[in-house]
């Protein structure tokens, strides 16, 4: 082998490992990004939480009540996003501060594109009421997350509770 073709070999094999590392690094950042998502919910850090996504962010998600717990709810924009907050924190008066759990992440499948990415999991928020610990949702999720400024942030979060007529395609969102 020729010196110019082992340089040339040595550059192939430093150009696949850069972009394998940068593959995992993504990877690494969404799933931390997620991580997150749940930490500064169940801190009540609001403005950090806030900070996840993007000014032109939609939360799009089945309400859980009744009598239509499949109704579809959303949430589009930043400013959107601080009165959902507000409403639903009011001071944190209704308990969640410090004793709620967010869980997503589980069996999380992501699919990268560039500077986009597609990640679909499960979700499970618990409550401590009193000496229990309840369920309050379980759901499926597909995150919708871009790089901003070298960051990944979220830009749709689609979640249906378990049954809702749509949740097979958003397992499949990330294949």
């Amino acid at each position: 082998m020729s010196t110019e073709q082992a340089l040339e070999d040595a550059v192939g094999r430093i150009a696949a490992l850069e972009s394998r590392l940068a593959a995992l690094e993504d990877d690494k950042a969404i799933r931390e990004l997620l991580a997150r998502y749940g930490h500064y919910a169940d801190a009540c850090l609001d403005d950090d939480y806030l900070a996840l996504f993007t000014a032109d962010c939609v939360m799009d998600v089945s309400s859980g009540a009744e009598p239509e717990p499949y109704e579809v709810i959303r949430w589009e924009g930043i400013d959107t996003m601080r009165e959902f907050l507000a409403v639903r924190t009011a001071a944190h008066g209704d308990g969640f501060y410090g004793r709620s759990m967010h869980a997503q992440g589980n069996n999380l499948a992501i699919r990268v594109d560039g500077a986009t990415a597609v990640a679909t999991g499960y979700s499970f928020i618990l409550h401590q009421d009193g000496p229990r610990i309840r369920l309050v949702s379980a759901s499926i999720n597909e995150w919708h997350v871009v790089k901003v400024d070298g960051a990944w942030r979220i830009k749709e979060r689609r979640r249906r509770m378990l049954g809702a007529p749509d949740t097979a395609a958003i397992v499949r969102a990330s294949e």
